[in-house]
């Protein structure tokens, strides 16, 4: 019981880590796109 609880608990961690990472990635390029726009129109 204790290890399915274990397994369960690391694999919504490892979800919630990814899906920080992915969030993180998007962030920078979402700001470097902004920025690249920006040089372009200036």
């Amino acid at each position: 019981m204790a290890a399915i609880l274990m397994v369960a608990l690391a694999l919504a961690m490892n979800r919630i880590f990814v899906g920080f990472v992915v969030a993180a990635i998007a962030g920078v390029f979402l700001v470097y796109f902004l920025a690249k726009d920006r040089r372009y129109l200036r």
